[in-house]
């Protein structure tokens, strides 16, 4: 049975739920908790409902905010679709207009397409040229030996040489690149991205002194039904190794490392002409171990649509046939 006073604050909690949420919500709530206190009771004969109003009453809170939550995403999503305007009426952004005016004023298609293969194959001689070789000994001289091992393959300078053409905002990544990255901890930024609130990273060594528990909670991971999946992946692993991309097959014992080591499960997920690998990151924490600061806004479909309207009104104009 309530005490009068359990009965009372109870009564008043509800209320202020119906307030500031909805009668819906607070009628939901009181479910949950009833529920609750019903199972504790049978399952515990010393229950005793006044001790454990406060924690069943969060706990039950805390359900339903996230329910509550999760059903409001869709509502939210409609009503930011709202506020955009449509691509037909929204201008495309500034780069994108940049680009398509230099496109028109080279002419008709044959004219683009011709200026596009000149540029490709200029590109494709000057990534051999002397000039270029040698900056890129000279980038990777000051590298770290698995750095230069990575890297050995790809050409930095004439990559920093294409983003300074094209006036992209981060000329700095190749030297970036040269000195290494963080892939745990809170990223380096250069203040060039919009700045976001991230959640703080989980600390590199407290996740491996939990390493073995974590490996213990993935032990569920097995193999698919589908053989033909299994060793696809399994093949696929293999392929990396001769790329550098991954290193192994080791076993479990050559991984031993006193019991600090992660590892995430990689899925099938079949495509039209292949079956794709995909690594779960989420499933083993390893996500959790890194930070990232900033936001970058990709193209979205939007914009293209923008463009290749914006495209489509300049042939129009001047009389010009094109396919979109």
């Amino acid at each position: 049975f309530w005490k009068p006073a359990d009965g009372a604050n109870y009564c008043n909690a509800l209320t202020k739920l119906a307030a500031q949420h909805s009668p819906t919500l607070s009628a939901k709530y009181d479910s949950l908790v009833r529920e609750k206190w019903a199972v504790k009771s049978v399952t515990n004969s010393d229950f005793d409902i006044s001790h454990e109003t406060s924690t069943l009453d969060l706990e039950a809170m805390v359900l339903l905010q996230n329910d509550a939550s999760k059903a409001g995403r869709s509502q939210r999503h409609i009503d930011q679709a709202k506020q955009t305007a449509h691509p037909f009426d929204a201008p495309p952004e500034p780069s994108l207009t940049k680009i398509i005016k230099e496109a028109n004023a080279i002419g008709d298609s044959k004219a683009l397409n011709d200026y596009r293969t000149e540029r490709l194959r200029f590109w494709e001689r000057r990534s051999t040229s002397p000039e270029i070789e040698a900056l890129r000994a000279e980038l990777l001289q000051g590298a770290d030996e698995a750095t230069q091992h990575r890297l050995r393959k790809v050409n930095l300078p004439l990559f920093s040489e294409m983003l300074t053409t094209i006036g992209h905002c981060d000329t700095a990544l190749p030297h970036d690149l040269c000195d290494g990255m963080r892939i745990t901890g809170t990223l380096t930024t250069n203040g060039l991205y919009e700045p976001k609130d991230a959640d703080p990273p989980v600390d590199k060594e407290a996740a491996l002194d939990g390493a073995s528990q974590q490996r213990a909670e993935l032990g569920h991971y097995g193999g698919n039904s589908d053989h033909e999946l299994d060793e696809a992946l399994w093949q696929q692993a293999l392929a990396e190794t001769t790329t550098n991309r991954l290193r192994g097959p080791f076993t479990e014992q050559q991984l031993n490392h006193n019991g600090r080591w992660l590892y995430f499960p990689r899925f099938p997920k079949r495509e039209s002409d292949k079956i794709r690998e995909i690594d779960d990151m989420k499933a083993s924490s390893v996500n959790l171990l890194t930070s990232v600061p900033e936001l970058i806004h990709l193209d979205n479909l939007d914009n293209l649509i923008a463009a290749l309207q914006l495209c489509k009104e300049h042939d129009s104009q001047h009389k010009l046939r094109r396919h979109y």
